[in-house]
């Protein structure tokens, strides 16, 4: 409802429902396809829809990622040994990241979150202009305890950051002779959505392009989104036609000789839940 209101877009109700699945149920969710198929205001449009893009409290960030990138420091900040303190390299960045910081150590939980804290969403644009399991290497070390662990990031000269559980990423990639690939260490880590260009209609093709405003949209609580959309451990259904299509899911992989590691079967296998026993057709 949020979507239709507040921009130009039409997104099915099914594809918002895949979204936040791989959004909450992985550290980092990619959007790959074509230049010009929507990909990077589509996180736009779902950033304000989640209330993460008023201009008063914002909880998003978009990084432009740029060639040569080795280190998170890259893009957050350094330690300059010269004056003995921390310096940023993309100001905003660095700031959402030290608030982060201060949100983490102040909560006083496990993951960092409390129970009023909103997410707080990273857009990673062209991701792979660099290779992203260099410059995004902490978060991939710490993807498979996301949910509980905070990511700590070593800033040098003795300090560092902690990064609480309420924190996701979104990569758009395009594939062509100017990107690097993505390392099988890194996709067996991540939700990959591939998106495909629409045919539009000459009257489509006229309108003005996408727009959206979120300005003064509240934002969703992320233990809300979380419970909604997130994984169910410890809540599996033992439902036999649920276990038959997962199952029939796997051995279809194998026989393509594209298995799914371990990780990815359980992730898959968590998402499923008996609020999901009648939705099994996307299995299909």
């Amino acid at each position: 409802n949020r979507i239709v209101e507040h921009s130009s877009r039409t997104i099915d109700e099914a594809q918002i429902t895949n979204l936040m699945a791989c959004l909450m149920g992985s550290s980092i969710t990619v959007l790959s396809g074509l230049p010009g198929t929507g990909k990077t205001s589509l996180v736009g449009i779902l950033a304000g829809a989640m209330g993460l893009t008023d201009r008063s409290r914002p909880r998003f960030s978009k990084i432009s990622v740029e060639r040569g990138w080795a280190s998170h420091r890259d893009y957050i900040g350094y330690y300059n040994p010269l004056s003995g303190t921390l310096e940023a390299s993309n100001s905003d960045v660095f700031a959402a990241m030290c608030a982060l910081d201060e949100e983490c150590r102040a909560a006083g939980t496990r993951n960092g979150v409390d129970d009023a804290s909103a997410p707080y969403v990273f857009l990673l644009d062209e991701a792979n202009l660099s290779v992203v399991e260099n410059y995004w290497s902490p978060f991939l070390g710490n993807a498979d305890e996301f949910l509980h662990t905070p990511a700590s990031l070593s800033m040098q000269g003795g300090s560092s950051l902690k990064i609480p559980s309420n924190v996701r990423w979104v990569a758009t990639v395009n594939y062509d002779h100017t990107t690097e690939s993505l390392s099988e260490r890194f996709l067996d880590r991540a939700w990959v959505i591939r998106m495909g260009g629409e045919a539009l209609s000459i009257d489509d093709a006229l309108d003005a392009p996408d727009f959206f405003d979120f300005d003064g949209v509240a934002p969703f609580s992320y233990n809300v989104l979380l419970e909604a959309f997130g994984p169910k451990a410890g809540r599996l259904l033992p439902d036999a036609a649920v276990r038959r299509s997962l199952e029939a899911l796997f051995a279809t992989c194998r026989q393509a000789k594209r298995p799914l590691s371990p990780r990815c079967q359980r992730s898959i296998c968590l998402l499923y839940t008996s609020d999901a026993a009648d939705d099994m057709q996307c299995v299909d």
